[in-house]
């Protein structure tokens, strides 16, 4: 008879490899873009079959706060109840596989490890092979070197985690430089300085004088998009700026909690189009009116943080930066651990200054590699 944690192993095993190849191919996989919220329901409703998740005190915890964030939205007609509860679970998803990750009970033996590892590697394969016609692959190439930083770290987790398997994990990332975007050279730059510059995993002096460089480059290499999303952007009338610059106008006229769910910056807001968008001015700003959702002037989910200030207020602020600083305290603080859960960390908060990645079916495997790396200390 198969032990129930080799059929949660199993299952895991399966769910990861699901979410890896969906996201790296997700290009090719547009007619099947529900497939994140299926994988994310088959994930919930297996974890409180099998996991009694629901009994998990911090589990119940984010259970409550989505609960009253609804009930919330709801009582200030923040939108129609259908936006509501769509935009609730879309926005709750990477949380909901994360905790399910790390509440099930499963194993992965080392020989499983290896498989994941080389599936990773085969992965990364097929995005260099792709490298020659992305051009005519990706509309955008922004969506081109997410999966190259995914197939890197993916490796990297299941691998030995040797200073070849880092040389290997830097080569799975080259390929998204030729993404040209800004963000991807400071994410490389800092894979690059984790890996093989910051030797011991503590935080010195000798250590935070290069993470400033890092920082000045970073801004120096981003100046232009920088000065444009929080400088000039607001006059010139650039959404994403807006989007921003009335984030905390909604954070001070809805204190502490928020617009709530369906409101502010997200694709529900757009698709049942939000009050908030003609109450703040936005409804003529290009790319937010009514008429531009689901075209190619669509930048209603452009970014996350302005939902985050906008949608859920400092409460949400607070209860985010919560979350990322259990995390860090969770993990067993050996130096792998620490400086792969660094750079994971950073890609996050990166991304989400101008994309939605962190909703997005990108956020799965990261969700996932973040619990059971968290899980590989117990």
């Amino acid at each position: 008879m198969v032990s129930s944690t080799s059929q949660s192993t199993l299952f895991m095993i399966c769910i990861y490899i699901i979410s890896l190849i969906y996201a790296v191919f997700e290009i090719f996989l547009q007619s099947f873009s529900f497939s994140d919220e299926l994988l994310t329901l088959i994930v919930l409703f297996y974890s409180i079959l099998c996991a009694r998740i629901l009994l998990k005190k911090e589990f119940l915890f984010f259970l409550f706060v989505v609960c009253f964030y609804i009930i919330y939205s709801i009582i200030i007609h923040s939108n129609v109840v259908e936006a509501i509860l769509r935009d609730a679970f879309l926005i709750a998803k990477p949380f909901i596989c994360f905790y399910a990750a790390y509440y099930i009970k499963y194993n992965i033996s080392l020989y499983q490890k290896r498989k994941l590892a080389n599936l990773s590697l085969f992965l990364g394969c097929c995005l260099w092979c792709m490298l020659p016609f992305i051009q005519q692959i990706y509309p955008n190439t922004t969506s081109y070197y997410p999966p190259c930083l995914l197939c890197a770290v993916s490796y990297l987790f299941f691998s030995k985690r040797e200073k070849k398997d880092w040389i290997i994990a830097l080569l799975l990332m080259f390929p998204g430089l030729f993404s040209n975007r800004s963000k991807f050279y400071t994410e490389f730059i800092l894979f690059v300085f984790i890996g093989f510059c910051w030797k011991k995993a503590r935080i010195s002096l000798k250590l935070v004088i290069p993470l400033l460089l890092v920082a000045v480059l970073s801004i120096f290499i981003n100046w232009n998009k920088f000065s444009i999303y929080f400088i000039s952007g607001v006059d010139s009338g650039v959404a994403r700026s807006l989007l921003y610059f009335n984030a905390f106008s909604i954070l001070r006229d809805f204190f502490p909690f928020g617009s709530g769910f369906g409101s502010y910056a997200t694709d529900t807001s757009g698709k049942y189009y939000s009050d908030m968008y003609y109450a703040y001015d936005l409804n003529t700003v290009y790319g937010l009116s009514e008429s531009d959702y689901g075209t190619e002037d669509d930048f209603f989910s452009d970014t996350f943080y302005p939902v985050l200030i906008g949608e859920f207020g400092l409460i949400g602020m607070v209860l985010f930066t919560f979350f990322w600083i259990k995390r860090y305290y969770r993990i067993s603080h050996d130096s792998f651990r620490i400086k792969f859960f660094s750079f994971l960390l950073f890609f996050i908060l990166v991304e989400s200054i101008a994309s939605p990645t962190f909703v997005t079916m990108t956020s799965l495997p990261l969700m996932f590699i973040i619990a059971m790396m968290t899980k590989e200390k117990y």
